[in-house]
């Protein structure tokens, strides 16, 4: 491979001035990093002005390498490649990447090669977080610190104070908490307590956070309370004084004026918690498993899990609630429905495991290099277009600037190259995901067998499985039962053979 360096003066998270031998320093970072891979570099670009705005090594590397001039580079860090790190991620991620050039970073030892374009993203993604954090972490953890950090949310029963700093107790709102706290312990649901504050015409939480916090809000539900309104207030923790919020991976807690005791907060909890296991518990009976499941197929309508008219003690599911002497001829019991379901899981499970071992084997390896080479022969199609295009518009640059060509010839012209090269470039990325949806069908990286090659099929299915599991369970009108797995796409990529071979299995 070809290998360029790039280094720069300035870098976009630092301030202060850089040491008079930064460029040296990163050179020297560089040529340890390519030595320690067998590398060498044959062209070095470096902006040395101490200025953001020095870019002219970094455009002419930029135009280097949309020629080709070279294969691969390197720099010491992300924060040094461009003006910023958005520069950055456009050139090395979205330029030279795709055209298949590939970047190393020196510090963080990171190298483009065999990484998928979700793995580049993500690396920059990371690299983002880290700039924020650098500008903004110190100050606002300051700010949670001494409480006015929560000035600039404003939750309902407080106001921002007259500075503008702190938070305070609106005393009006907070007496709505802590009335909705006591119904709550009361016994009262979330709805009944919606309908009691909307009853009394109580402000909503919208309208009275806009006035409180002296900004114009968009208000969607002026004048209305909703139940999440209610369960929200009931659940967070700011109301015993405990404002929680996550600031570079940590949990810290700015102190804001109490409007319920801790001691009235820890009950309402553990009867929110209770309410949730009840509900879990329903969840899991056997009429509910499939809910929001299973359908019709010819209609696409879901079907109703009920009891049978004809049996007692015996579910069945139909279209209609309103049972017709039409209906009755459609049902369907629940434990068959059930039973199909766990045989297509148990079938996919067992041929999940199969081609996780033959992945194991290497042989998706032969089936990868025969569905890449039709993409490569596209892709050296793609490349003689482009080749061929960009000969002739040069030439047809030249011929205009000769006086050979009148203007409005050469702007037809050239609008025509843009919208071929902008065909070319969607075909390369056509070319690009073909390329990425191969090498994850055939890895373990294959969504449909990372799912089901560890799956737990239990003799008693419940709802949690049917949620892991399963995407929708259809029925036609002759009884018969089509059930849909979650990633079943990625399967359907997999050669057949080795599907019909895993049945056997």
């Amino acid at each position: 491979m070809r290998w360029v360096s790039y280094t720069r003066a300035v870098s976009c998270i630092e301030t202060d001035m850089p040491p008079a031998d930064i460029i040296n320093q990163q050179n020297r970072h560089i040529q340890e990093f390519m030595a320690a891979h067998g590398w060498m570099i044959e062209k070095k670009y470096s902006d040395r002005k101490c200025s953001k705005d020095a870019t002219e090594a970094f455009e002419q590397m930029v135009q280097d390498g949309m020629r080709r001039d070279f294969d691969g580079i390197v720099v010491d860090s992300v924060f040094r490649c461009g003006r910023d790190l958005w520069a950055a991620r456009d050139i090395l991620a979205r330029t030279f990447y795709p055209a298949g050039i590939s970047f190393a970073i020196a510090e963080d030892g990171w190298y483009s090669g065999g990484k998928t374009t979700d793995e580049v993203e993500e690396y920059f993604s990371g690299k983002r977080a880290l700039f924020v954090s650098f500008n903004n972490g110190k100050l606002f953890q300051q700010q949670i610190a001494d409480g006015s950090a929560a000035s600039r949310c404003c939750w309902y029963g407080y106001r921002v104070s007259d500075n503008d700093m702190l938070l305070e107790i609106d005393e009006e709102s907070a007496a709505v908490v802590r009335l909705i706290y006591r119904k709550f312990l009361e016994g009262k649901t979330y709805a009944e307590i919606r309908d009691d504050l909307n009853g009394q015409g109580i402000c909503p939480p919208q309208e009275q956070k806009s006035r409180s916090a002296r900004k114009e809000l968009h208000v969607t539900a002026q004048g209305r309370w909703y139940s999440n309104a209610v369960t929200k207030i009931l659940s967070d923790s700011v109301y015993i004084g405990e404002w929680k919020c996550v600031v570079n991976g940590k949990t810290l807690i700015s102190p804001v004026p109490q409007i319920v005791t801790k001691e009235v907060f820890e009950k309402t909890q553990e009867i929110i918690k209770q309410n949730r296991q009840k509900k879990r518990a329903r969840a899991s009976s056997p009429y509910l498993i499939l809910v929001r499941h299973i359908f019709d197929q010819d209609s696409g309508e879901a079907l109703h899990c009920l009891p049978s008219p004809l049996e007692d003690g015996r579910f069945v599911y139909w279209l209609s609630r309103n049972c017709t002497q039409e209906d009755r001829q459609k049902m369907i019991p629940l434990e068959t429905v059930l039973y199909t379901v766990r045989e297509k899981l148990e079938i996919a499970a067992s041929q999940a495991c199969y081609v996780d071992q033959l992945l194991k084997n290497g042989a998706g390896q032969i089936f990868e290099e025969e569905r890449d080479s039709h993409v490569r022969r596209e892709a050296e199609r793609l490349f003689a277009e482009l080749d061929d295009a960009c000969r002739n518009r040069i030439q047809i640059h030249k011929q205009f600037e000769a006086g050979g060509m009148d203007v409005q010839i050469f702007e037809a012209k050239e609008k025509e190259y843009q919208e071929f090269f902008r065909q070319n470039e969607s075909g390369f990325q056509r070319i690009k995901t073909e390329v990425e949806t191969i090498r994850i069908t055939f890895s373990h990286r294959n969504p449909w067998v990372h799912l089901f090659c560890n799956a737990e099929i239990p003799e008693s299915l419940g709802r949690e499985h049917i949620k892991k599991y399963v995407d929708r369970v259809l029925v036609d009108s002759n009884k018969n039962i089509e059930v849909v797995l979650k990633s079943a796409e990625w399967m359907d990529r997999l050669p057949k053979e080795w599907l019909l071979a895993g049945m056997e299995e």
